[in-house]
Formats: structure tokens, sequence, C-alpha cells
């Protein structure tokens, strides 16, 4: 079986997420007011009218809070019934990999929302984003 994902650098740093958990990668020029922040200093964002609430990698990863320029990409998936976004550096590439390829080879124990893994003899860290947005984002109760 195989999955996408979506491969971007953060920090200097590459990192996978499961491409079906993030279906809209915005350009900052869409955003163009967000130029020249850096994110710890976005809280959200609306993108027409919708509403995506933005959580803060850099508190995460410890390291310092990343300017955004037109390089970076706003990471957007619906967590919920709600969007959230994670600013990163770049998008390097989507990639389509069977699953008996990726190869675990350490979880970050202190770190229980990050993994390292290689594929076909590249390391990349992959982020469990759902742990982190349940930490930051209070969903509304949805009866169905």
């Amino acid at each position: 079986m195989n999955s996408g994902y979506i491969v971007f650098c953060y920090a200097n740093c590459n990192f996978l997420v499961p491409l079906e958990q993030f279906h809209i990668i915005l350009n900052p020029d869409e955003i163009l007011e967000k130029i020249g922040f850096d994110e710890a200093s976005i809280d959200d964002v609306y993108f027409g009218n919708k509403l995506i609430n933005v959580i803060n990698l850099s508190s995460y990863l410890n390291s310092e809070p990343r300017k955004i320029n037109s390089s970076s990409r706003l990471l957007v998936g619906e967590f919920s019934g709600q969007l959230v976004g994670f600013w990163v550096d770049n998008v390097t590439e989507i990639i389509n990999v069977e699953n008996k390829k990726l190869k675990l080879i350490d979880l970050i124990k202190e770190n229980v929302f990050l993994k390292k893994i290689k594929i076909e003899g590249q390391d990349y860290s992959v982020i469990n984003l759902n742990n982190i947005i349940k930490e930051n984002i209070k969903f509304e109760n949805h009866t169905h």
C-alpha cells in the first residue's frame, strides 16, 4: 500500500506530513500582509471568509520563530471541522511511498509527536500533528 506525503523544510530540516491531513498549501502572496512577520506573531489567518487557526511550530521544534517570506508556505488541514495551519520554510515535493519502504530510525521520547524515519536512504522527521493540534485548538463539540 502507498501513502502520500508532503515534504517540507523547516529550520534546515526535512519533515514529512501525510498528504491526507493537509489538503491546502497556501502561498503567502495569497495572504499578502503576512510576509515579513514571524510565525510566532500570527495566531490566525483568513483565506476568503475561512478562518485558519495557525500553530507555531518553532515552540515544538525548539527553534527561533521563522520569518515569513515568499518561499514560505502555510500547510492547511481540516481537523474536527476547523481549519488549522502551520507555516513552513518551503515545500520541497509531494511524494508517494510504499509503506514497507518507511523505516523507523528513532522515536524521540521527549517529543512524542516527533519520530525519525528513513526512506530509500534519506532521513526525515515526521511530526504527529494531531497531538500538537489537540493541545492547541479547542474544538467545538459537534453532534451528528
